[in-house]
């Protein structure tokens, strides 16, 4: 159940436990894909050089619903990231993306809410609607800066630039979600701060070890405001995804000893954000209508 649950931190954590019905939904598209992560480019988290805010934080920042945006875009690079070249969806009813994010009322209010994101996407050229007659909307994805050009793999495109010892640009680089973000119900549990900080953590955090984050640059570079800043970090912690470590800024005895958090968020061997397991739920088997 959904709300806010006290855990001796200063902040509160958010806390929603997936239903079955999510965690089946996700098992089944999990099997669809065949359980390849969501590759997330830099470029949707950070801003890159002389351009405007990141997508992430317009995501947040476009009004009401900006949780619903964020968990459908991160959906949808995981379902439609990979595959043909299409890199489009099939022909879904919008209730079956509001039972995959557990959205309450699917048949109703929960559609409605992924309509309204769905709008939203689109007039943000970040993906294109396919319309048919007396058919759901198939949705695709375009390029995640915005541009409206699009989308294309990014794994395949920067491995042939190493390959070919080119350069590869900060925007062309990628972190990988896995499938059990989906498929342990993270998409879910996590509130939409958490998330955004997840995602930047993972930026952050990708080259490995402990790192620090000014909060100057939390505001310049990712257009995170401290509030979302301290509670989505606070609720990842409480999660056990990230570990928080406080470090001594000055080193002589007689400075006045100032300390600033580090953060550190594993991967694993496929360079892929290492999440914790939740405790086992049924199996699932359920179907997504098409």
């Amino acid at each position: 159940m959904a709300g806010y649950t006290s855990s001796g931190d200063a902040l509160p954590v958010y806390a929603n436990e997936p239903s079955d019905t999510a965690l089946r939904l996700a098992t089944r598209l999990s099997e669809r894909v065949g359980a390849r992560p969501a590759r997330v480019r830099f470029g949707f988290v950070r801003r890159l050089e002389g351009e405007g805010p990141p997508p992430l934080a317009g995501l947040l920042r476009g009004g009401r619903g900006g949780e619903v945006r964020l968990k459908l875009v991160l959906s949808l690079l995981w379902v439609a990231g990979g595959g043909d070249e299409r890199h489009a969806t099939g022909a879904w009813p919008a209730r079956a993306w509001a039972a995959l994010l557990d959205l309450p009322d699917p048949e109703g209010n929960g559609q409605r809410r992924i309509h309204d994101a769905i709008r939203w996407l689109e007039e943000k050229n970040l993906i294109r609607v396919v319309r048919q007659p007396g058919k759901p909307m198939s949705l695709q994805l375009l390029l995640e800066d915005g541009s409206g050009k699009p989308y294309f793999d990014p794994a395949p495109h920067a491995r042939k630039k190493k390959e070919s010892n080119e350069h590869v640009e900060p925007c062309e680089l990628f972190f990988q979600m896995p499938p059990s973000f989906w498929t342990d119900g993270w998409i879910v549990r996590l509130s939409g701060r958490a998330l955004t900080m997840l995602l930047v953590l993972s930026e952050v955090t990708f080259s490995g070890g402990w790192r620090w984050v000014s909060p100057s640059q939390a505001r310049q570079k990712y257009g995170i405001s401290e509030d979302t800043w301290s509670r989505g970090v606070a609720e990842l912690k409480r999660h056990k995804i990230i570990d928080i470590r406080k470090k001594p800024v000055g080193e002589e005895e007689f400075d006045f000893r100032r300390v600033r958090n580090t953060y550190l968020l594993r991967f694993d061997q496929e360079r892929r954000v290492a999440l914790p397991t939740p405790p086992a739920r049924e199996p699932a088997n359920e179907e997504i209508e098409e």
